[in-house]
């Protein structure tokens, strides 16, 4: 009984640890409409973990000052 509760709220965790990064981080917002936009459209999308990923680092990168 406590299983379907337990994985709920990992959901809601999850969801919001992701908004809060993408008010840190707005070029997230909109390649999350970008590829929504697609899957409405029946397009192929590329995973976009990889990219997102990327800004992410690079983003922290920047703020760390590292150039590398």
């Amino acid at each position: 009984m406590m299983r379907p509760l337990r994985k709920a709220a990992q959901r809601i965790a999850a969801w919001v640890i992701a908004r809060r990064v993408e008010r840190r981080n707005p070029e997230l917002v909109a390649l999350r409409k970008a590829e929504a936009e697609a899957r409405r459209q029946h397009k192929p999308v590329k995973p976009i973990h990889d990219t997102r990923r990327a800004i992410v680092i690079a983003n922290l990168r920047m703020e760390q000052g590292i150039t590398r």
